[in-house]
């Protein structure tokens, strides 16, 4: 009985998760998000990489001496 109570839950959810969604693409608010997780994800590949360049220069550091 309890879980079919939880799984008609999730299916509102669901629900609910769509309809925002589509609010979301109505408004054009789904391309800011999109663009801001973009940003996101490309400042962090940017941190990524010059922190792995630093890290190359002091192996090579540790290494010549």
């Amino acid at each position: 009985m309890a879980i079919s109570f939880i799984f008609s839950g999730l299916g509102l959810l669901a629900q609910e998760s769509g309809a925002y969604e589509s609010m979301l693409v109505k408004s054009n608010k789904m391309i800011a998000v999109v663009g801001v997780l973009a940003i996101i994800l490309l400042g962090i590949a940017v941190y990524l990489f010059s922190l792995d360049k630093k890290l190359k220069k002091l192996e090579e550091k540790i290494d010549s001496n």
